[in-house]
C-alpha cells in the first residue's frame, strides 16, 4: 500500500458470506436499525435485514430470546428500532469456543431488560440489555453570521 491509499483494512476483514458473522465485529460493535424481518430456513428461522450496508443479520435463539424479551413476540414490530450487536468471544457451539453476535443495548426500552437463558446444559447466564442511548439528531446546516435562519424554530428542534 502506497502512503496516499487509504490505509483502513476493515472491508477486507469482512467474510464472504450471506450474513452477518461475528468475525465481522472483530474491529468493534455496530449499532443499526431493523428495515425488514423476515422468516428463513429450518435452521435460521428469521431474518433481519439491517441498515449500514451490512448482510443480514440471522440472529441465534439466544439473541431472539433477548429481541423478544424486549420488544415481544411479533418480529413485525421491531421494524425501525435500533440495536447495538456486538461480538462475544465466549459464545459456544458444538462444546467450542466459537464466538457469535449478541445484543448489547436495544431502542424502545425504559430500562435494562435482564433476561436469564440457559448457557450450557444446566447451567443459566443472565443476558442484559442496555438502553440505547438517543442516535445524534441529524446535522442540520449552520447559518452563516451574516445571514439569519429561514426560522429560527427549524433549528430548535
Amino acid at each position: 500500500m502506497g502512503a496516499e491509499d487509504d490505509d483502513d483494512i476493515s472491508p477486507t476483514l469482512a467474510a464472504k458470506s450471506d450474513q452477518l458473522n461475528a468475525d465481522d465485529l472483530i474491529g468493534g460493535s455496530i449499532v443499526v436499525r431493523i428495515e425488514d424481518v423476515m422468516r428463513g430456513d429450518e435452521d435460521q428461522p428469521v431474518v433481519i435485514r439491517i441498515s449500514g450496508g451490512y448482510q443480514p443479520w440471522k440472529p441465534s435463539k439466544t439473541a431472539r430470546r433477548c429481541l423478544a424479551a424486549c420488544w415481544g413476540p411479533h418480529a413485525r414490530t421491531w421494524i425501525g428500532r435500533s440495536v447495538e450487536l456486538y461480538r462475544d468471544p465466549e459464545v459456544m457451539f458444538g462444546g467450542v469456543k466459537v464466538g457469535g453476535i449478541r445484543v448489547k443495548a436495544a431502542s424502545g426500552i425504559d430500562k435494562q431488560v435482564t433476561v436469564m437463558l440457559a448457557s450450557t446444559r444446566g447451567k443459566k447466564a443472565a443476558h442484559r440489555i442496555d438502553v440505547l442511548k438517543a442516535e445524534h439528531p441529524k446535522n442540520r446546516a449552520v447559518p452563516q453570521d451574516d445571514a439569519p435562519p429561514p426560522n429560527r424554530a427549524d433549528y430548535l428542534k
